[in-house]
């Protein structure tokens, strides 16, 4: 939230359940990877609940960076190539929970 004062309205005071939620979506997606018909429509349900909380697009490429710092302090002999496939499945990620939020205006349009 230092770096999003903002996004802090968000979340729940006790932030502790949220990060728990997250250590297990970050899971399911890397469970996912050999099953991606599988894994799609759970971050297309994620990103419609996103939505309904208030997150917005641009709230995604500010977590993908957090995300992306946190691990490399936390990760023994992380390098650049981790940080480019955690990367690049995160935006994968995000992009298809931001498509299934948008089809949300789409819908109710």
């Amino acid at each position: 939230f230092r770096m999003a004062p903002e996004a802090r309205a968000l979340f729940p005071k006790d932030i502790h359940a949220q990060a728990a939620k997250l250590v297990e979506m970050l899971e399911v997606v890397v469970d996912g990877l050999d099953g991606l018909s599988e894994l799609v429509p759970k971050l297309q349900h994620l990103g419609a609940m996103h939505k309904t909380y208030g997150a917005l697009p641009e709230h995604y490429d500010l977590v993908g960076d957090v995300l992306l710092d946190t691990l490399a302090d936390h990760v023994p002999q992380w390098d650049d190539t981790d940080r480019a496939a955690w990367g690049t499945l995160y935006a994968i990620a995000a992009e298809t929970m931001i498509d299934a939020a948008n089809a949300l205006d789409v819908k109710t349009a």
